[in-house]
């Protein structure tokens, strides 16, 4: 099965990172059943990051600044390497070619704070964004680029001393015909500032996040405080079999079940979600594996 490699440049237009790449179904489907685990295990989901919102069909790929390395979901990365420009790609099958070629996007970049300390702004339901843009296409030569001014040009992570690694994570969302960005924040140069993503989500009628990651970043010039959560990864199993229903969703997009919670895709499929039994077990089996409980 062929897939499509867009690569998503936040700030600059620059030359594509890599040329097109080939990944199966299976492939795919294995990267995002571990996204959504550990996205879940360090408590991105459900909270901050509505279930009804996802509808995962694509891998995520991260680089920061231009010839790094891609940064593996749930990595640890230094402040000093998070400086460089967010650069993203994203792998998905031909059988959801229909619903992502051709579509407009929207790409945040936001920091949840640190699981088992937290960011103050949290208390209020608040994400700190550091990137938000509209209106990015896919070009030609395979980059997914933004046509119009980001809303919040990027902004570095800087997380306070000794508050623990932070949960910055980045999603990539369907943009339809109806979107509308909510009046504060719909004009280019919005400094970075806190939102609620469930409350923009809802205001602009942005459609499905359809790729997802995150990356762990920390000040450690100070102690931390307040007890920090292991990040050890997934268990294979747990992936396995999360990926198994998640294969069947993207062989099937029709009407299959999806990983990503129940809705309609972009292009009005209809996705069921997986069994409950299923996504509970495999959310158990990640929680142990990263240790103590997550807040």
């Amino acid at each position: 099965m062929f897939s499509r490699s867009i690569t998503a440049l936040a700030l600059s237009l620059v030359p594509a990172l890599v040329a097109a790449q080939k990944e199966s179904v299976t492939e795919v489907a294995t990267s995002i059943a571990n996204t959504t685990l550990q996205m879940q295990a360090v408590g991105l989901i459900p909270d901050p990051v509505p279930t009804s919102a996802l509808n995962l069909t694509a891998a995520l790929g991260l680089r920061f600044g231009e010839g790094s390395r891609d940064i593996a979901t749930g990595q640890t990365v230094s402040v000093d390497q998070a400086k460089g420009t967010p650069q993203y790609s994203i792998e998905y099958p031909e059988s959801v070619a229909d619903e992502l070629d051709g579509a407009t996007f929207t790409v945040l970049f936001l920091d949840a704070g640190a699981a088992g300390v937290g960011n103050p702004a949290l208390l209020d339901g608040l994400l700190t964004r550091h990137f938000l843009g509209n209106n990015f296409k896919l070009g030609d030569d395979g980059r997914l680029t933004n046509s119009t001014p980001a809303i919040t040009e990027y902004a570095s992570p800087a997380p306070a001393a000794g508050s623990g690694p932070h949960r910055y994570f980045q999603v990539v969302a369907l943009q339809p015909s109806n979107f509308q960005a909510p009046q504060n924040l719909s004009q280019p140069g919005t400094a970075l500032s806190t939102m609620s993503l469930a409350s923009y989500i809802s205001e602009s009628n942005l459609g499905k996040i359809v790729a997802a990651s995150f990356v762990l970043i920390e000040d450690n010039s100070a102690e931390v405080t307040a007890s920090v959560s292991s990040t050890a990864a997934v268990q294979s199993a747990s992936v396995q079999a999360l990926a198994t229903s998640v294969s069947k969703s993207l062989a099937s997009p029709s009407g299959a079940p999806s990983a990503s919670g129940t809705g309609t895709s972009g292009n009005g499929a209809a996705y069921v979600a997986p069994t409950k039994a299923l996504v509970a077990s495999a959310a158990a089996v990640a929680a142990v594996a990263f240790g103590a409980a997550l807040i």
